[in-house]
């Protein structure tokens, strides 16, 4: 193996699991004891981690080079600059792959000149719309949501109806907006220990915490009933931003939820 590339820093950041850490099998695994470094200040070397990489790299079977590469970089604030540091971290360390394994790294080349192309793309600006508000739901209550572990509530219906309110909201779509956020408020009463949302706010909370979901209640179930039951008439009114906008009261109840089910 050649050290000329190996000390090189390509990633500042380094996410791994010790041996003796419970691991998946897109994980950067090696032993933290073994590194003169972590001995002796508890940082991991450039070396041991590049080395470290390289194995792991060489171990994944064709089928999981991809998933591995999307694992790794959703550890990562930046994905496409870390699709940058890795690209370079192939092209300086092909020789430091076992010789018999170049077509791998050819393949690991692919995925990634491809994820730099169309995370790329994403970064061109749009063409701005109408609608100036760039988010119904705040994307931090979204991933606070994620990174939430319940052993009671199953979350990934609620999390998809949040992702879903907010395409259609980016998208103009206030129709679809209104009769998602009544689906959201009568799907989560069981996390308040209740079957209907009237009961949560009933029994449930502060006296702003109440006031606020007995609005979203009140208002938007009434204007999402006048979009799903209304029949086809000789001249309608579409809903505006104006008129879906609850999202104040839907991030007070989301922000509850968060709090209630960190506990």
């Amino acid at each position: 193996m050649s050290n000329q590339f190996l000390n090189k820093e390509y990633f500042p950041i380094k996410h791994y699991k010790s041996n003796n850490d419970s691991t998946s099998n897109f994980d950067i695994e090696f032993e933290e004891t073994s590194c003169n470094s972590f001995r002796k200040n508890k940082q991991v070397c450039d070396a041991c981690f590049n080395y470290a990489l390289i194995e792991k790299m060489q171990y994944l079977s064709s089928l999981e080079k991809l998933d591995f590469i999307n694992y790794q970089l959703n550890l990562y604030k930046d994905p496409l600059d870390y699709l940058k540091r890795m690209n370079a971290f192939l092209n300086d360390n092909e020789d430091n792959f076992d010789s018999f394994n170049y077509s791998m790294v050819l393949d690991y080349k692919n995925i990634v000149t491809q994820g730099i192309e169309q995370l790329s793309e994403k970064k061109v600006p749009k063409k701005k719309k109408s609608n100036n508000i760039s988010e119904f739901i705040n994307q931090e209550r979204i991933n606070d949501l994620i990174e939430l572990e319940s052993t009671h509530f199953d979350l990934s219906r609620l999390i998809c109806m949040t992702n879903e309110i907010n395409f259609a909201f980016k998208e103009n779509n206030f129709i679809s907006v209104i009769l998602l956020t009544r689906a959201l408020i009568d799907h989560i009463p069981p996390i308040f220990d209740q079957n209907k949302f009237s009961a949560v706010y009933g029994s449930y909370g502060t006296k702003s915490f109440k006031e606020s979901m007995k609005h979203l209640d009140a208002s938007m179930r009434k204007i999402a009933d006048s979009y799903l039951h209304t029949h086809v008439r000789k001249k309608e009114s579409l809903p505006t931003v104006t008129q879906v906008n609850f999202s104040p009261d839907i991030d007070v109840l989301l922000a509850e939820i968060i709090r209630k089910l960190s506990k």
